[in-house]
């Protein structure tokens, strides 16, 4: 069922779409933060934004959507000072669900705690939260939606990492867990995807020198 629902997606988009990962964030004990609130951008993560708006300042941007996440939102509002689009909230821009939300990033607490063994069991699919397929199904639902707004202009959609990556590997034709694609998706990168009826015509890519 869901490959349908990913083809039907597909289908709909049409037009050039922006995907923006939110800047670097302030985050001082290194820890997974998932959807948890109150991680905002950090003095580099800001820069990049900026860097990230001047980079689509002459695109013909008529739609901007974004994660309800606070480093997703800082981003696009700079992006948005660039454009008369006004900043559409939606819930399927979010970061991927993730039983390992507050950890610390260190091989050690992994380890520490069986529970997180038993999470680990399937990295295809994950076994630890949302799914792949489930993150690729509402990441192309949202973009055909967006990009039906866009009346003829450009999409810009900031979100986040693991579902930028299988957005972009969906729009390319490529299925699976996110590593079998294009994984490069760093922070205030611009992933830029021209689209025919859910046939990609080109792609690019850039990052900011900060």
């Amino acid at each position: 069922m869901t490959g349908n629902l990913w083809t039907m997606s597909l289908a709909e988009i049409t037009g050039t779409i922006h995907l923006v990962r939110h800047g670097n964030v302030e985050n001082p004990k290194d820890v997974l933060y998932g959807r948890l609130p109150g991680f905002h951008l950090s003095e580099l993560g800001r820069r990049q934004a900026e860097v990230a708006g001047e980079r689509l300042a002459e695109a013909n941007v008529t739609a901007l959507w974004a994660s309800p996440l606070e480093r997703a939102q800082e981003t696009a509002a700079t992006i948005a000072r660039h454009h008369d689009a006004k900043v559409v909230t939606d819930d399927r821009l979010l970061e991927s669900d993730t039983r390992f939300e507050g950890i610390r990033r260190s091989p050690i607490t992994f380890l520490m705690d069986p529970r997180n063994w038993w999470r680990m069991r399937n990295p295809f699919k994950p076994s630890w939260g949302e799914t792949f397929a489930q993150i690729g199904e509402r990441m192309l639902s949202v973009i055909a939606e967006a990009s039906s707004t866009a009346a003829g202009g450009e999409t810009v959609l900031v979100a986040h990492q693991t579902p930028v990556v299988m957005a972009r590997n969906a729009m390319s034709g490529k299925w699976g867990p996110p590593w079998l694609g294009d994984a490069r998706c760093e922070t205030g990168s611009i992933t830029t995807m021209v689209m025919e009826e859910g046939r990609l015509v080109s792609a690019s890519y850039f990052v900011p020198s900060t």
